[in-house]
């Protein structure tokens, strides 16, 4: 699970450093409409997020029972 965390840290902090290296660069304007569309396609994708989540540990415990399942899952 630390993955999965470790992944939302990182993605968090290079938007935020997008946002302000984008109002240092160009403009407030600039970076307010970056940040807007940003957390736009963040709410967007939090389903999926916890999609994968969710499916995480059941797939774990079938790569560790059926390697052939786990491979079928993961192609379908």
């Amino acid at each position: 699970m630390w993955s999965f965390a470790l992944l939302e840290i990182f993605a968090q902090l290079f938007a935020r450093i997008g946002v302000i290296s984008l109002s240092l660069g160009v403009g407030d304007a600039a970076g307010r409409i970056f940040a807007t569309g940003l957390r736009l396609i963040e709410v967007a994708l939090m389903p999926l997020s916890f999609l994968g989540v969710a499916a995480y540990p059941g797939l774990s415990q079938l790569f560790v029972t059926s390697v052939p399942a786990f491979r079928r899952s993961a192609v379908t």
